[in-house]
């Protein structure tokens, strides 16, 4: 609700605006008092100042954080690289001490996240890219002991993406010519699962065809959930 509030606050400007000249039209026709018109007014821009003073302040700390943790991540990357491929080695007191502290930076991206002051998509970006130490042994290892001693505001390393099935003909149906769910209504599942298989990175054919729809259609319901956008130099 909160993103939603940020993202279309001038929704809400408009609301009290249409709100208030629906107040003042009341009170000029029935003569009242000019005094409680003049409030009327008054708590209206009121209102209006502190709406669009929240919305600025909220950007204003998302920017910080976004600042702050990116360049955080950016002093670990190196580092982190090497223990990656470190696939079959002991981690050194050094090793450890540098992934303590991407486990920290990653607590706080999630307190934070969880709290509404990062966007859920800045969040999803973030946590997809936390996926790459879910396989790794020895950092799995040093997670769980480090979970014995530190909470990390709830956080959680994200499993490993499963991959998908390997795609095998297309299965038409016979009676239609067309995939099996060509036409069919978007339920919520099948929208939660164009999305996923949107971030794991599948093109359009093959999530038409572990949707069994046309590739028309899923680009189309791409499009509808911001997914992409329907322009005519787009590369999908």
């Amino acid at each position: 609700m909160k993103y939603w509030l940020l993202r279309n606050h001038y929704l809400l400007v408009a609301g009290v605006l249409g709100f208030a000249a629906i107040l003042f039209t009341v009170f000029y026709r029935s003569q009242s008092d000019w005094q409680i018109l003049v409030t009327v007014v008054g708590g209206s821009v009121s209102l209006i100042y502190i709406i669009e003073k929240q919305q600025l302040e909220e950007a204003r700390l998302f920017k910080e954080l976004f600042t702050e943790f990116n360049a955080r991540y950016d002093k670990l990357n190196n580092d982190l690289i090497r223990i990656l491929d470190k696939k079959n080695e002991r981690l050194s007191d050094a090793d450890k001490g540098v992934l303590s502290d991407y486990f920290n930076l990653c607590g706080e991206e999630y307190l934070f996240y969880r709290n509404g002051y990062v966007y859920p998509e800045v969040w999803e970006s973030w946590y997809n890219g936390m996926r790459t130490y879910a396989d790794h042994p020895a950092i799995l290892e040093h997670w769980a002991k480090e979970l014995k001693s530190s909470s990390y505001y709830g956080f959680e390393i994200p499993a490993e993406a499963k991959p998908l099935p390997k795609k095998k003909e297309e299965p038409l149906n016979p009676s239609r010519g067309l995939y099996d769910n060509a036409g069919m209504p978007w339920t919520n599942a099948d929208r939660k699962q164009l999305e996923e298989f949107f971030r794991r990175g599948l093109s359009v054919d093959e999530i038409a065809f572990e949707m069994k729809r046309t590739d028309g259609a899923i680009r189309s319901q791409m499009a509808k959930q911001k997914l992409i956008y329907p322009k005519p130099d787009h590369g999908y």
